[in-house]
């Protein structure tokens, strides 16, 4: 409601201040009254605690998330901005987060949907559950004893989003700024204790050298490698063509396989560390 100065506020109440004057003339007076409205700013009932519940996030093949939401989308803006802050959480691109179907049925009922508001509360129950999701896969780590990551996550995000849209101007370029995304397989490697970690590599050049400096400075104890240019390899197809690179210098050359074989064959490698290990 707008404020008026003093001034302004006595002429606008003159009229009214002659009711109940027996001097004034006859006429038919005007009435002052007073309208309120309440509009609610949050759930109602026990909403808030049941919103604790509302949002869910879960980890697909490689390297997919998939946001579990309750509220319906009716142009709320939550099909873009569910995946953008579960894929800054975990480390992935927002492109690999998969945002299922508005389901009462898997997810529990957040309430009504309401406008701008499903993006602020539900959304930050998504970002909450992601963050939740990355702890868990630290935590699972320290119980397992063997860990392969094959996501393909986006190394970095930008810096900062812009709250409206960037309209073109006279400029001949646009400058994007970015930052680097969790690196979760490093995070592992610095406490895998003797754990037996496993990582990829998918590269456009100098194979041997990028994976080797990977494998190294991860703390891996092997890493799958592709050059994801040759044909049959790389991940628009059903075969792949990798090398498996040891910390001690072996390589190992596989032929174009069905990428169910290759994963097979990682199997049996890192069965018979494993064994070699526990001889140890």
């Amino acid at each position: 409601m707008g404020r008026c100065p003093a001034a302004d506020r006595d002429r606008a109440f003159q009229p009214f201040q002659r009711l109940g004057d027996p001097h004034a003339a006859a006429h038919p007076s005007p009435g002052l009254g007073l309208a309120l409205a309440w509009h609610g700013a949050g759930f109602t009932g026990s909403g808030q605690v049941q919103l604790a519940r509302v949002g869910g996030v879960a980890l697909g093949g490689y390297g997919q998330a998939r946001v579990l939401p309750a509220p319906t989308e009716m142009g709320q803006g939550t099909k873009t901005i569910f995946p953008q802050l579960a894929g800054e959480a975990l480390g992935i691109a927002p492109e690999q987060v998969e945002l299922g179907p508005q389901d009462t049925s898997i997810v529990p009922n957040s309430g009504p949907t309401v406008a701008s508001r499903t993006t602020m509360v539900v959304g930050g129950l998504v970002l909450k559950a992601a963050r939740r999701l990355r702890e868990q896969v630290q935590a699972a780590a320290q119980e397992a004893t063997i860990i392969v990551k094959a996501a393909a996550v986006a190394d970095y995000r930008p810096r900062q989003r812009a709250a409206e849209k960037i309209k073109k101007g006279e400029e001949a370029a646009l400058s994007l700024e970015l930052e680097k995304n969790p690196d979760i397989l490093a995070e592992l490697g610095k406490g895998k204790g003797d754990r037996l970690l496993v990582g990829f590599a998918a590269e456009t050049g100098d194979l041997i050298a990028n994976a080797r400096q990977k494998l190294t400075s991860k703390h891996l104890d092997l890493i799958v490698a592709n050059d994801v240019t040759q044909e049959g390899a790389g991940f628009d197809a059903d075969t792949n063509i990798v090398r498996f690179l040891y910390p001690d210098g072996r390589v190992e050359d596989l032929p174009k396989l069905a990428k169910l074989e290759v994963a097979n064959r990682l199997l049996d490698r890192l069965a018979a560390m494993r064994r070699e290990a526990k001889k140890g």
